[in-house]
């Protein structure tokens, strides 16, 4: 749409603007002329051009507060990122093998439909892979519960929780599985299910196995019946939203009362790096409320799941 317009030398200033005003909220204070100019190494007729070109596509606006600099007014981060020729944000969220994240991943897309932004989703089991996805610049944000969101923030303090998607919006059903149908509890002795990719499963089996001298055994999600039928594991903790008890064992289930561990492994929030050129944009573009009852419209079979 701009690419003609940006093959010069005020074309790659707008370029460069566009990246630091996609960090900018409205109401900040813009750096003066002579900063950008020495930040850019362009005289300041050209970072002059380059303000009135990104005001005339309507892109920013601007006000003069005379010796108190200028002002961002409005900002329009979708033809920002448009000018940056990245008009992609990049997502990974958990398989969508239980009708709840196919709600969410169905709401997510609805979200970005009208939007001028492309939202392309990756899925990935383990929220531990989610998050270096993430780190590692390969994803925009990613989904996952409360509790991988703020254990990873404490080992990665530049992660930002940018917005909650509301209780038992990543998992409704949870709870213990027990490979016998007599099983009361937790016993000392028992082999414990951990799915060592997952914060939560590896949190939820600690918290289950409490004063138990349990011994771990390292799974993965797909192979508990397998795992059952085998006599390899004796419980584990699991999402029952979409778990067929095949093997007919005990289920105690939790309903996210019982304990803030239980109820921020129910609970889905979206993530981002807080210095993230699409953090603003997303803040913007995501209506949480519209995606929620997507979401909620999916599960009840009023809507198809589209992803």
């Amino acid at each position: 749409m701009y690419a003609e317009e940006l093959l010069t030398k005020q074309g790659e200033t707008v370029l460069n603007i566009s990246e630091l005003l996609l960090k900018m909220k409205s109401g900040e204070k813009l750096p003066n002329n002579s900063k950008l100019s020495k930040d850019y190494k362009v005289g300041a007729g050209t970072v002059q051009a380059a303000l009135k070109y990104l005001i005339s596509v309507e892109a920013i606006d601007l006000i003069s507060k005379g010796q108190q600099g200028t002002i961002l007014s409005y900002v329009n981060y979708e033809k920002l990122l448009q000018l940056c020729g990245n008009p992609i944000v990049r997502g990974v969220m958990p398989l969508p093998n239980s009708i709840q994240f196919e709600g969410l991943a169905t709401g997510l897309y609805k979200n970005f439909d009208k939007s001028a932004t492309l939202l392309k989703m990756t899925y990935v089991r383990g929220g531990k892979k989610r998050l270096d996805l993430l780190l590692d610049g390969m994803a925009d944000f990613i989904i996952c519960s409360r509790m991988t969101a703020e254990k990873a923030k404490e080992e990665h303090p530049e992660i930002c929780i940018l917005t909650s998607f509301g209780s038992k919006s990543y998992v409704s059903r949870c709870g213990i599985l027990f490979k016998d149908p007599n099983s009361s509890g937790i016993k000392d002795g028992m082999r414990i299910g951990v799915d060592t990719d997952s914060y939560d499963h590896i949190a939820l089996n600690e918290y289950i196995s409490r004063n138990h001298d349990v011994v771990q055994i390292p799974i993965k999600y797909s192979d508990v019946a397998t795992l059952f039928e085998s006599s390899v594991m004796d419980a584990t903790f699991w999402s029952l939203d979409n778990y067929k008890n095949a093997s007919n064992g005990k289920i105690i289930e939790f309903t996210g009362d019982e304990d803030k561990i239980v109820s921020d492994t129910m609970e889905g929030v979206l993530i981002c790096l807080d210095d993230s050129d699409k953090k603003l944009l997303l803040n913007d573009i995501l209506a949480v409320d519209k995606i929620r009852c997507i979401q909620d419209q999916v599960i009840a079979g009023k809507r198809i799941p589209s992803y």
